[in-house]
Parts: structure tokens; C-alpha cells; sequence
């Protein structure tokens, strides 16, 4: 099987190829036949923050534009200069070089130099296919050396390996094009779930939304019609947890396998031992990641780049409670320091709000399910990029 691949490669042959397609497919450079353009150059004082159309720069290339130019400025630079066609793709030549879209046909407008296009006629290579392309190339090295800009020279010499039949492009481009939309519906699966987690965590600790009683429970107290939990209570951090900086270790000493290390970015390593048998809320206390909450795994080393928020043998408390109360509170302003920001044993003095045992596992419980839900919608979205990646892999030569 190896040997066959190693051959379909010698003779310019994808591995997986679609039924009723034979032949080589060609190299051709990209300046065979394309020509590569760029929008007419547009001044500071010809764009504002707000205005008709947007105009984009490498930073902002398909997200949110932060510029725009007028409606008479767009017309008229589209009518006398070169503008590309809808489906042509865009690249981004500098900054982070390399980045690829599909011009929508949407009155927009393009950085030059920084953006070019694709100007593509489609005689020997749809913009669909071209597309494909150029977004599986790894364009941080070009003719085999670092680069931070692609010049038009570069791009004009890049060979490219085609099929040469325009069907076989067509049906590649429109299987991945499915591919990409099944991630996309995965990623706006996942940012929807996220939105409500977050709004759902405003409520739940502004106690805008509350859980009510059990039934059973709310007969048992003399109730007829579900009832509340009690009043929340303010507590000191300090009064219902155990808070201290563990004993740290080095970069240096960490191992391969071993025992999860929680450093300043969450887990960081691995080591022989541990020093807390039991999941611990977390929080960093140095470094640009200060106020991060994590819940650890059981059986890690905790670093002294983090605060442990101990509840073990602490009556009326649960510890993944604390967990999403103190990732939804805002702990900034405990932050000290103007070198290394750091958090102190000053955080024993942040004050909760407590409620009962059984309303904060409620609580909890709710939410370790959502995130549960979210991490396995993230785990579909890996697992359907790396699908793809592999697609890319043996449908192109």
C-alpha cells in the first residue's frame, strides 16, 4: 500500500481520488495564466471609523473591518482601477503572510501591496480549486527561507500541481466546500453554546435566576407550590476556604509523563510526584494570566505561580461552586505589581456570596453539564479539522 502511494506521488496522483478521473495532474506556476493585483493605495485622511464601505487591512481581513471609505471614493477607485471579481482569492502579503479568502463580491476595499488578488480568468484552474490551493500551503517559508512578505515575484513563480480536467477541480472544490461548512455549523454550535453559558452565568450569580426547591423538599418544609432556597450569605474567601501558594518547581524539572503541573497557563507539564490528591480551584497569581481560575485534575503539582483555593473538610462549601464564582467574578482588582502583576494572600479578603450546600450543587451541576456539552461540540470541531487536514493531504498532489 505504501509503495502504491510513493507511486501515485512520483507520477503526480492524489491518493484519494474521485472515480471516473485518470491522468497526471500538471504543475503550472500561478503566473501562467494569472496575474496578481492589488486595489489603488488609500490615504489615512481618506478613511474613518465609520463610514460606507469597509475598507481592509491584513489585521482585520476576514473579521471586522476598523476603517471604511466614502461611497463616491469606492466608486470611483473601482471604476478606473483594477477590482477583483467574486470568487477570486484574496492573500495577505505581509504581517501574518498568507492568509487566504474568497472575495465575496460585497462592496469592500483592500490595503495595497499589504492585500493582493488572484486575478483569475478560470481557462485552466476554478477560483474555488485555486482557493484550495493556496490556503493548504504553508507560506511561512517560501523558496526556503523565512519570509515576513510575499512579493508578487514570489507568487507569479509558485508552482501549483492541477488536474487537468475543470469537472475533477469542480467536484474537489464542492466536497470541501461541504467539509468547510460542516465545520463552520460545528463553530457556530459551539459560540452559541458559549453565549448562553455566559449569559446563563450573569444570571445564575446576579441570583436574577434562582433554582427553586424539590417538590419533595418544599412539602417537608410545609410548602405547597415549590419554594425557594434561602437568602445567599456573604463570606470572606478566607472564612470558607483555605488559601495559600504551594511550593513551586522550575521549567527544568519537569518530565514527560508523570503528574499534571498547573503553572501560570493552567497545565504546563508533567512531574513524578504531586502535591494535591484531590481536584483544587486554582487561581494564577503571576504573570499576564493573573486571575485565571482553573479547576485542577486530581493528583497534580499545583506551582507557586498559582493560589489554592482549599476547600477539603469545609463545612457547607463546594469546591466547583467556587470554582464558577470565582471565574465569573472580576478579580483585577486584586492585581498588584507593575512589573510582574501578581495576586497575593490578599485574595483571602474577596467576599462571595454563599448559598445553601444543596442550591450551590445544583448550581455547579448545571454547569459542569454545560460545559461538558461545549467541550464535546469542541472536540467535533478538532476532530472534523483534522478530517480535513487529511483530506487536504491525499485529495491534492
Amino acid at each position: 500500500m505504501q509503495a502504491e502511494v510513493v507511486e501515485k506521488v512520483k507520477q503526480q496522483v492524489p491518493s484519494l481520488r474521485f472515480s471516473g478521473f485518470k491522468g497526471n495532474w500538471t504543475k503550472r506556476a500561478l503566473g501562467d495564466g494569472c496575474e496578481i493585483l492589488m486595489c489603488k493605495r488609500i490615504f489615512a485622511n481618506q478613511t474613518a471609523e465609520r463610514g460606507d464601505v469597509p475598507f481592509y487591512k491584513i489585521g482585520t481581513l476576514g473579521g471586522e473591518p476598523d476603517s471604511y471609505i466614502t461611497r463616491a471614493h469606492f466608486e470611483d477607485f473601482k471604476e478606473r482601477y483594477n477590482y477583483p471579481r467574486a470568487g477570486e482569492t484574496l492573500i495577505t502579503c505581509a504581517g501574518t503572510v498568507g492568509k487566504c479568502l474568497q472575495f465575496d463580491g460585497h462592496d469592500s476595499y483592500y490595503q495595497d501591496s499589504n492585500i493582493v488578488w488572484i486575478d483569475n480568468p478560470e481557462e485552466h484552474v476554478t477560483n474555488d480549486f485555486l482557493f484550495l490551493l493556496l490556503s493548504k500551503i504553508d507560506w511561512s517559508k517560501l523558496n526556503s527561507t523565512t519570509i515576513t512578505r510575499i512579493y508578487s515575484n514570489d507568487l507569479r513563480a509558485l508552482e501549483l500541481s492541477i488536474p487537468e480536467a475543470l469537472p475533477e477541480q469542480q467536484k474537489i472544490a464542492a466536497f470541501m466546500g461541504a467539509v468547510d461548512r460542516k465545520i463552520q455549523q460545528l463553530k457556530r454550535k459551539q459560540a452559541l453554546l458559549e453565549q448562553y453559558k455566559k449569559g446563563v452565568v450573569q444570571q445564575l450569580f446576579s441570583q436574577e435566576l434562582r433554582f427553586k426547591l424539590s417538590e419533595a423538599k418544599s412539602r417537608n418544609a410545609g410548602r405547597e407550590d415549590g419554594g425557594e432556597f434561602p437568602e445567599w450569605e456573604e463570606k470572606r474567601l478566607g472564612d470558607v476556604a483555605e488559601v495559600y501558594q504551594p511550593q513551586t518547581i522550575t521549567g527544568e524539572q519537569l518530565t514527560p509523563t508523570g503528574y499534571p503541573v498547573y503553572g501560570a497557563n493552567g497545565i504546563v507539564g508533567f512531574y513524578p510526584e504531586y502535591n494535591h490528591e484531590t481536584a483544587q480551584v486554582a487561581v494564577t497569581c503571576r504573570g499576564s494570566t493573573c486571575g485565571v481560575v482553573n479547576l485542577t485534575k486530581p493528583k497534580a503539582w499545583i506551582t507557586g505561580n498559582a493560589m489554592v483555593i482549599n476547600t477539603d473538610g469545609k463545612q457547607g462549601v463546594l469546591k466547583e461552586f467556587i470554582y464558577y464564582t470565582l471565574s465569573s467574578a472580576r478579580l483585577d482588582y486584586l492585581i498588584t505589581g507593575s512589573g510582574q502583576p501578581q495576586i497575593t494572600g490578599n485574595i483571602r479578603e474577596h467576599m462571595i456570596q454563599l448559598p445553601s450546600l444543596e442550591e450551590q450543587s445544583r448550581i455547579a451541576g448545571f454547569l459542569m453539564a454545560l460545559d461538558a456539552k461545549v467541550a464535546g461540540v469542541a472536540q467535533a470541531v478538532a476532530a472534523a479539522q483534522k478530517w480535513k487536514r487529511g483530506l487536504l493531504q491525499q485529495m491534492f498532489v
